[in-house]
């Protein structure tokens, strides 16, 4: 079902403050964040866009406008350079908000990963012809929960929404590609 091509893991945070805690783990790659506060995004990683910094143990991410970042989207990538993993792989995570659901855009809470991309980039790189998926929450009304987009091109297709029932998106995500 997923490409066999080269593969990077990626944390995408999109409008609003997000905090990925305490453990990300892929194979080949493994980090929990257990280290002193620090400005900055970690050494191991490779910010894309936004801000980054370890807090409290916790990778936090925000989106800014410093790069010019119209879309207003936070990512950072696993490894420096980014890692490049099997299609066949098995990641979790915790992800946790840091604002409430009334951030005030129709989005609302977004975030979550990329993964079987086909380079480091974002998921509206249409110029770079970007392919891959990602699995995110949103608060948008049309679809909110968790989602499912496969992305070729840069174009988006979503393939499943769940989860619209939910208080809140999960704390803890965990995908197996095999």
């Amino acid at each position: 079902m997923f490409r066999n091509r080269c593969t990077w893991f990626s944390i995408a945070l999109i409008s609003v403050l997000a905090m990925v805690a305490p453990q990300v783990l892929s194979q080949g790659f493994i980090d929990n964040f257990n280290r002193p506060d620090q400005d900055g995004p970690p050494g191991d990683w490779t910010a894309f866009r936004g801000e980054w910094t370890i807090t409290d143990g916790s990778l936090v991410g925000e989106s800014s406008d410093f790069d010019n970042n119209t879309l207003r989207e936070a990512w950072i990538w696993a490894g420096q350079p980014p890692v490049e993993l099997s299609s066949d792989l098995e990641f979790s995570f915790d992800m946790n908000f840091l604002t409430d659901s009334n951030v005030g855009d129709l989005n609302g809470r977004h975030a979550g990963v990329f993964f079987c991309s086909s380079r480091p980039t974002h998921r509206w790189d249409r110029e770079g012809g970007i392919n891959g998926y990602c699995l995110d929450w949103i608060d948008r009304a049309g679809d909110r929960g968790v989602r499912l987009v496969r992305i070729d091109g840069g174009d988006q297709t979503p393939l499943r929404n769940a989860g619209g029932k939910l208080r809140g998106p999960p704390l803890h995500w965990r995908v197996v590609l095999d």
